[in-house]
């Protein structure tokens, strides 16, 4: 799909996959073109509850987004003053998304624990508004370079910024540890959501990539920003291939992957 905002014009297409050892698929992944806005959560929580976990925060964020007006309707939590007003609006559906998950959980004995990871860029104008909560990634790719933008807010990730695992040992964790997995934040898990928030200016031709771990933890980055580049004419092909790299690897988990492209049209 293809849309113009600003002096851009965006391309998005997105992909998800059940994987080779899951049997449900947990991961949500929702475009809307109309507001520039694509959503990635990964469930977790049992059977079924994962998947609707995933579910609730993207339809949430969705509906809070369309119908929300900075400048008319009240905002119904803090907002950072630092923000701009769709940073705020962004942070403010997520919130909700929290909110809904959470108080769905505490009602439902089958859905108790349910949380999700979300992976959440909206374009404005010039700007990219970049969120996360969990270990789905963001990444951006400029000037043949791929970038995560995004930091995994799991216990393995933790212990090396605190810089309690040397940097051997941080990788020999990274493959086997128990706690690889082990997220410290998730949407759901508590009242209100802890989220990493920032504004990113735009250039000519930039690459966004939200993806599930079913993704990261299968393709390495180098290889995620061959098959993008050897496919940049079509992102539905390169999607594909991102999905086949995965499954090839052993595709232990479900895999989801959304890939945008911001260029100004020549004149």
């Amino acid at each position: 799909m293809t849309t113009m905002h600003s002096s851009y014009q965006i391309e998005a297409e997105g992909l998800t996959d059940v994987g080779r050892k899951r049997q449900i698929n947990e991961d949500a992944i929702l475009l809307t073109p109309e507001q520039h806005l694509y959503l990635l959560a990964d469930g977790l929580g049992g059977h079924l509850a994962g998947e609707v976990a995933s579910q609730l925060a993207v339809k949430t964020i969705r509906d809070f987004l369309s119908r929300f007006n900075p400048a008319e309707d009240t905002w119904p939590v803090d907002i950072d003053p630092s923000r701009s007003d769709a940073a705020n609006a962004l942070a403010t559906g997520i919130q909700l998304a929290n909110r809904t998950i959470f108080n769905q959980a505490g009602m439902t004995l089958s859905q108790n624990g349910m949380a999700t990871t979300l992976a959440a860029l909206r374009i404005v104008q010039d700007t990219a508004v970049i969120a996360h909560v969990g270990d789905s990634r963001l990444y951006r790719i400029r000037d043949d370079k791929i970038l995560q933008l995004t930091e995994d807010h799991t216990v393995i990730n933790e212990l090396r910024r605190q810089n309690h695992l040397p940097a051997d040992a941080a990788a020999q964790e990274d493959h086997s540890s128990r706690y690889r997995h082990v997220l410290t934040r998730a949407l759901g898990q508590t009242e209100a959501a802890r989220i990493d928030l920032r504004e990113e200016p735009l250039r000519d031709r930039d690459f966004f990539l939200l993806c599930s771990d079913g993704l990261s933890n299968m393709v390495s980055d180098d290889r995620i920003l061959i098959l993008i580049h050897q496919r940049s004419d079509s992102l539905k092909a390169a999607c594909q291939s991102l999905v086949d790299e995965a499954n090839k690897n052993g595709g232990k988990d479900n895999i989801s992957c959304i890939l945008v492209r911001c260029t100004i049209p020549l004149q």
